[in-house]
């Protein structure tokens, strides 16, 4: 059985918009369209025991696909609005993937197939609906 994701959901911090990808005017007014705390997805899950205390993050942003070890509990360091679990589904079918934000590189990882989600909180909205969705 794959192991279990957490998905959080952001808002981009002031600090983040100042780094470089973030002073494109166009990228912050197409974030400033989407639902406040809803501007931004990544996944985590821990790595080993969830006491060890290390996470392994995917965090996709504009320029970069992240892939970190944190030592830090995630939604405290990414100040997150929700969190929800979900398992993924690697059935081998081919979903095209289009442009890679954020949500569709969740979506890759977890293996969703659905092309009208497009924003945080459409995915937020699909996974809260699904069976394997908890807390």
């Amino acid at each position: 059985m794959p192991p279990l994701w957490y998905i959080g959901f952001c808002d981009i911090s002031p600090a983040e918009r100042q780094l470089p990808h973030f002073r494109n005017r166009v990228l912050i007014a197409l974030l400033s369209c989407l639902s406040p705390g809803f501007r931004h997805c990544l996944a985590y899950r821990p790595l080993g025991d969830e006491k060890a205390g290390l996470w392994l993050v995917v965090n996709p942003s504009g320029t970069a696909l992240d892939v970190l070890v944190m030592d830090l509990y995630p939604p405290v360091y990414f100040h997150m609005t929700a969190v929800l679990t979900a398992q993924p589904d690697h059935t081998p079918l081919w979903h095209p993937r289009g442009l890679l934000t954020c949500v569709t590189a969740i979506k890759h990882l977890l293996g969703i197939a659905a092309p009208w989600i497009l924003t945080p909180w459409a995915l937020y909205w699909y996974l809260s609906n699904q069976k394997v969705a908890m807390q």
